[in-house]
């Protein structure tokens, strides 16, 4: 489904706060974000259900169906994009920080797991603390979305034990070309970084303790049998208002047809050689 602007969406006090955010990055978000509660909250009664999907995959559409749900509290109207968490915290770098859409993953400082969770100390309670402050936490189930998370799992395990983890796909192409274009990356740069962040997911899904895989191109063809496993396991409400959605991958292909024959044999051969399992794991073939 094509989103709708953030701007058609947003309140006037949202749109400043966007464009702080836009313009200075954390700094601007220091400037409008609520202060962490005073004391650490206890969460041992809710389920973090974390979002785990790259930029263009599919989360923010996932991120609306779910938080729909009865008995759910997630990030809404902070003024960030997407309301992601990422940003309304100062525990773990942003992905604006490790180089931004289509790049991040390369970072080695992307990849948290359990180890970098025991380092925290009084972070895991700032943490706490930081998104509290925007989150009912009476509430059985805290959703949050953050493009990063695919690469963040196993730390946010650590940190919320009754937590689970739902991933979302989308074929290379149509995820690369549109980092590529909407924030400037080098396409094959794009292709490489969509590689390495599945890569990663890979290798840590064995280690959660709940977790889904879901695609978009399963999302968007049958909303409804896609997400029952989820809702089903996770106890949530199955009966919820789904947004219509329209598969937008037909447009990206079009676009990978009109890419220079050269730079289209560079990605094909950076994909099958360094990535060939990653591809095979979800089906993905290249037109």
């Amino acid at each position: 489904m094509r989103s709708r602007s953030l701007l058609r969406r947003s309140r006037s006090d949202e749109i400043a706060k966007l464009m702080l955010w836009k313009a200075f990055g954390t700094a601007g978000v220091r400037m409008f974000r609520k202060a962490p509660l005073a004391a650490v909250p206890d969460v041992s009664e809710t389920c973090f259900v974390f979002l785990c999907g790259l930029h263009r995959s599919g989360t923010s559409l996932l991120h609306r169906m779910l938080r729909g749900a009865d008995g759910v509290t997630s990030f809404a109207r902070t003024g960030v994009p997407e309301d992601e968490g990422q940003h309304l915290q100062t525990v773990f770098p942003s992905a604006r920080a490790l180089g931004g859409p289509g790049l991040f993953a390369f970072d080695a400082r992307a990849h948290l797991t359990e180890t970098e969770s025991a380092r925290l100390g009084d972070g895991v309670g700032l943490l706490l603390r930081e998104w509290g402050a925007y989150l009912d936490l009476t509430k059985p189930f805290a959703i949050e979305k953050s493009p990063p998370n695919i690469t963040r799992s196993r730390f946010f395990q650590a940190i919320f034990p009754n937590s689970a983890f739902v991933f979302i796909t989308r074929h290379p192409v149509p995820v690369a070309l549109a980092t590529a274009s909407k924030w400037r990356v080098d396409p094959v740069r794009a292709f490489d970084h969509w590689g390495r962040a599945h890569a990663i997911m890979l290798e840590d899904i064995p280690h959660l303790g709940r977790s889904w895989t879901l695609s978009y191109e399963a999302m968007v063809a049958d909303p409804e049998t896609c997400l029952a496993p989820v809702l089903s396991g996770l106890g949530l409400d199955q009966d919820l208002a789904l947004e219509p959605v329209i598969d937008a991958n037909a447009e990206y292909f079009e676009k990978w047809q009109s890419l220079d024959q050269s730079i289209r044999n560079d990605i094909v051969a950076l994909m099958t050689d360094r990535y060939a399992d990653v591809l095979d794991r979800f089906g993905y073939a290249f037109p």
